[in-house]
C-alpha cells in the first residue's frame, strides 16, 4: 500500500511554493508581508500556507527578516490562574490574544509579580529577541520599568491602562463622574464609594472623578463612605473587607442609598451585606459596579456596570505597537478611551 509522503512529513516553504507556482523567496516575502509583492499575492500565499498548515520556523524566519512575527504579552500577576480570573486583566489578555490570532501573529505570555524580592529580572520575551515588541497589561513593577528604560530604551512596548511613554488608558475619571451623575439624576444624595489601591492609574483617576463629581453636585459624602482596598492577591480578602464596611454604613440612620464599587467582587459583597440587613437591591439600595459586562450578567441580580471598551483599547494598542515596531511616526503616544455604562438590575431611583 502506498502512503502519502507529504502527509507524513513536515510541510515546508518549498511545498507552499510549488502549490502556489512561485519561488520559495516569494513565499518568504509573502509571509513577512513584504511590500515587494502585491497585497493580492500576499493574501493568496498566506491563505494557501494556512490551508497547508505551514508554519515557518521562528528562528530561521528571524535570521532572514530580522522580524519574528511574534509579540509579547506581559502582565503583573503571580500566575495564570490569578491573571485570567480577574475582571480587569482577564479580558485584556484574552483580547490581545484574539488580536494576535486575527493578525496572524504568534505570542508569548509572561507574568511578572510586583511582590518579587531581589533584583527584577528582565522578561524572557525581551531578552530572547524572539518577539518584535510587547503589550504590557496593567501595572508592571516600577523596578522592571526602570530597568527596561535603562537597558533596552528602544524596545517597542505599549502599556494598557497604566501610564508609559506609549500607552492606551481608560478614562476612569470620566467613568466615575458619569456614575455619580447617573445616581444623582435618580435622586440619590447619599453615596458611598469603594476603590483602590491608588497606586494603580485606574483607581487614582476613579477617586479623582468621585471627588470632582460629588463636590460639584454638593452630595453628602464623608471619609467613612470611602473605602480604599489594598493589593492582596489572597482570595476573599476584598470581599470580607467590603462586607464589614457595608454593614457599618448600612446600620447608620442616614445610610447611603447607593454604592459605587470599582470592583465586581466588592459590589457583590455590598449586595450580600444589604440582603443580610433585610434591604432589597435595587429598591432600597442601588449598587453600581466596574468590570466586564459578561461577568456582571453571569450572576443574579445582573450588576449595572461601567466597563472598559476592551476591543477599542486593544485595537489602538496593537496599531500603536505595530507603528513602533515598523519605526513609523507616532502622532498620539498617549490615547485615552471613554468607558461605557451597561444597564443591569442593581440600580433604581431612590425610594421615597
Amino acid at each position: 500500500m502506498r502512503t502519502n509522503k507529504r502527509a507524513n512529513s513536515r510541510i515546508t516553504a518549498k511545498h507552499v511554493a510549488e502549490a502556489a507556482g512561485v519561488s520559495q523567496a516569494t513565499v518568504s516575502m509573502a509571509l513577512r508581508g513584504s511590500e515587494e509583492i502585491s497585497p493580492a499575492r500576499i493574501a493568496q500565499i498566506q491563505k494557501l500556507a494556512r490551508q497547508m498548515s505551514y508554519h515557518p520556523r521562528a528562528a530561521a524566519q528571524l535570521l532572514r527578516s530580522k522580524r519574528s512575527g511574534q509579540i509579547g504579552i506581559l502582565t503583573a500577576a503571580t500566575g495564570g490562574v490569578y491573571a485570567f480570573s480577574r475582571g480587569f486583566t482577564g479580558p485584556l489578555i484574552g483580547g490581545v490574544v484574539d488580536a494576535c490570532i486575527k493578525q496572524q501573529l504568534r505570542y508569548v505570555i509572561e507574568f511578572s509579580s510586583n511582590h518579587a524580592s531581589g533584583p527584577v529580572p528582565l522578561p524572557y520575551q525581551v531578552t530572547s529577541g524572539l518577539v518584535d515588541g510587547s503589550v504590557f497589561v496593567g501595572d508592571i513593577d516600577s523596578g522592571l520599568r526602570r530597568r527596561l528604560a535603562r537597558e533596552v530604551p528602544d524596545y517597542p512596548s505599549v502599556s494598557l491602562d497604566e501610564p508609559s511613554p506609549f500607552c492606551v488608558l481608560s478614562d476612569s475619571r470620566g467613568g466615575v463622574r458619569e456614575m455619580v451623575h447617573r445616581l444623582a439624576g435618580l435622586g440619590h444624595k447619599r453615596l458611598a464609594y469603594a476603590g483602590g489601591p491608588k497606586k494603580y492609574h485606574t483607581h487614582r483617576e476613579g477617586f479623582a472623578g468621585w471627588i470632582e463629581a460629588t463636590e460639584a453636585l454638593g452630595l453628602a459624602t464623608s471619609q467613612k463612605r470611602y473605602l480604599e482596598f489594598g493589593s492582596s492577591e489572597e482570595a476573599g480578602i476584598e470581599s470580607v473587607e467590603a462586607v464589614k464596611w457595608a454593614r457599618r454604613l448600612l446600620s447608620q440612620p442616614t445610610r447611603p442609598t447607593a454604592f459605587i464599587c470599582h470592583d465586581m467582587v466588592v459590589a457583590r459583597a455590598v449586595i450580600h451585606a444589604a440582603l443580610e440587613a433585610g434591604l432589597n437591591v435595587p429598591r432600597d439600595i442601588s449598587v453600581m459596579s466596574w468590570g466586564w459586562h459578561v461577568t456582571a450578567q453571569e450572576q443574579f441580580p445582573a450588576l449595572s456596570t461601567t466597563e472598559l471598551d476592551y476591543q477599542l483599547m486593544i485595537e489602538r494598542a496593537m496599531d500603536l505597537l505595530n507603528r513602533l515596531i515598523d519605526k513609523q511616526p507616532v502622532s498620539e503616544p498617549k490615547i485615552v478611551i471613554p468607558l461605557r455604562y451597561i444597564e443591569g438590575a442593581t440600580v433604581a431611583p431612590v425610594s421615597s
